[in-house]
């Protein structure tokens, strides 16, 4: 699956679709693949995640640039545009 998509876009789900989510999240931070990663993040949803994301952050255990390189948008349509004009993130691993 991985090879044939351009994107991913995760909706609300369980623990499935949270290792899924993390699973193309690190694919792409170890620049094993480049491709856009979405949250469709319908009823905020993925607003406590994004949270915890930005925790790591804080706790310096996440380069800031890795929270840009998830678009979130509550609109499927809006999510759809950021994907198109995702730049990509090239920043090390490590802090």
């Amino acid at each position: 699956m991985v090879e044939l998509a351009d994107a991913f876009i995760a909706l609300p789900g369980g623990i499935g679709t949270i290792e899924e989510v993390m699973e193309v999240w690190t694919m792409n931070q170890l620049q094993e693949i480049d491709k856009p990663l979405g949250l469709l993040n319908t009823a905020e949803f993925f607003t406590p995640f994004i949270a915890f994301i930005d925790h790591m952050i804080e706790q310096r255990f996440l380069p800031s640039a890795h929270r840009d390189s998830i678009a979130i948008h509550c609109e499927a349509s809006r999510l759809i545009d950021s994907l198109h004009r995702h730049p990509g993130i090239n920043v090390p691993k490590w802090l």
